[in-house]
């Protein structure tokens, strides 16, 4: 059985990605106003297993043209298309519907 060494009560130890650089700004930018922006994939196991996470899938209640008018308000000019967005720190996110 793998240990979650990121895990204590099923809850992350280090919320510190959620809080601060550019997962946290993507996650301020993308939730609120009636939408909802969750982290998911490789990232949430990377993070339970204590591991640091530098791709980031997040799926979101948000259109595409609100995904895309939330991204450019927040700064992030670089669009492949609205599922992958590449901020312009070099963390990359992948987005879908919810």
């Amino acid at each position: 059985m793998t240990v979650l060494k990121g895990l204590s009560d099923g809850k992350l130890k280090d919320l510190a990605p959620l809080r601060q650089g550019p997962l946290a700004r993507a996650l301020e930018a993308l939730n609120g106003g009636g939408e909802e922006t969750r982290l998911v994939g490789g990232a949430v196991r990377d993070l339970a297993l204590g591991e640091p996470a530098f791709d980031f899938d997040l799926a979101t209640t948000a259109s595409t043209d609100e995904v895309i008018r939330r991204a450019r308000a927040a700064g992030r000019r670089q669009f492949h298309d609205y599922r992958h967005l590449v901020h312009p720190h070099r963390s990359n996110f992948a987005l879908c519907r919810l």
